[in-house]
């Protein structure tokens, strides 16, 4: 019998009114901190997309640079370096300068329109 009467007591103490109020206000305070970590996870979440971009751009660019490095370390490549910086050419080489197609003229119109005769008479 004192065991019914104890849960009686528990009961009595869970439904009363400043007992549930501090169950809602911790309920509350709980959904308020996880709200507060699903914000931080999804700030998180997007910095991480925008590293591993950044990141596969600048693999994309240490490859391109380890490309160069190693056409540089040719003879062939620093020839080209410096002729392409400098405009130097070896002793005896000509410069050809190839221009493509032909140019044409865009012929122009001294004759005005009859619209333009008429606007400059009022000038």
């Amino acid at each position: 019998m004192r065991q019914f009467q104890d849960h009686r007591q528990w009961h009595r103490l869970l439904s009363s009114r400043p007992v549930q109020a501090l169950l809602v206000l911790l309920l509350i305070l709980v959904g308020e901190s996880v709200a507060r970590l699903y914000q931080r996870e999804r700030v998180i979440a997007v910095d991480e997309q925008s590293l591993e971009r950044e990141l596969l751009t600048l693999k994309a660019r240490r490859a391109e640079l380890l490309a160069e490095v190693a056409r540089l370390e040719t003879d062939r490549g620093v020839e080209e370096e410096i002729r392409e910086r400098f405009g130097v050419v070896k002793a005896g080489e000509k410069v050809i300068n190839l221009v493509g197609g032909v140019a044409t003229a865009i012929p122009t119109t001294t004759e005005l329109s009859w619209w333009n005769k008429v606007t400059d008479w009022f000038k």
